[in-house]
């Protein structure tokens, strides 16, 4: 292969890796300054929903992480709380309530809360390079199930956000918990890493 070639080629792969990327990106809502959602971000085609067809509404989150290791920096590590609105869905028009996009947002915020707790815990511990990822993986495990299983305690004691009051209580509850781990709004962390 030429020079010219393989440049040409490189550069086809650096585009199309570029626009997968930017598309990628379309994709998902990153929770960042206490992002709100509208009920344009909700894209997903009720429709096509195979599960939780009798819910008026759907938010899909996601909580994740990635790490690099450098000799420079040491060990960093981000953790992101996304929104994803080509799957998450409203069933029509008329479900459209303020009150429901509340109750959604907060399965949102839920999840920037476990992003910042897994920050700060993240932040105490020393990792070995040894066992970066293993630890890592296990420690990311436990978070993502402790968030799985409080945004279920928070549709069951709101009953889908129908109990006013329960409701009430979650919203005035998950933001202060959030304020509380200000230092952890920074997706990055810089973990103590040992050789």
């Amino acid at each position: 292969m030429t020079v010219n070639k393989f440049l040409l080629s490189f550069t086809f792969f650096l585009i199309v890796s570029f626009c997968e990327t930017a598309q990628q990106a379309d994709n998902q809502i990153l929770w960042v300054n206490n992002t709100r959602l509208t009920w344009d971000d909700f894209k997903g085609n009720y429709d096509t929903v195979v599960y939780n067809r009798q819910f008026a509404a759907n938010t899909h989150w996601s909580l994740r992480y990635k790490y690099k290791i450098s000799p420079q920096t040491g060990l960093n590590i981000d953790v992101f709380a996304y929104f994803i609105p080509n799957a998450s869905w409203v069933k029509d028009e008329s479900k459209k309530k303020d009150a429901l996009l509340r109750h959604e947002q907060l399965h949102f915020d839920l999840t920037e809360l476990f992003a910042r707790k897994l920050r700060k815990f993240l932040s105490d511990k020393t990792f070995t390079l040894a066992n970066c990822k293993e630890e890592l993986r296990g420690y990311f495990a436990i978070f993502l199930d402790e968030l799985k299983a409080t945004q279920h305690t928070y549709d069951d004691e709101t009953n889908h956000g129908l109990k006013k009051d329960e409701q009430a209580s979650w919203e005035a509850s998950i933001p202060a918990q959030i304020k509380a781990l200000a230092d952890f709004s920074a997706t990055n962390i810089s973990p103590k890493l040992e050789r």
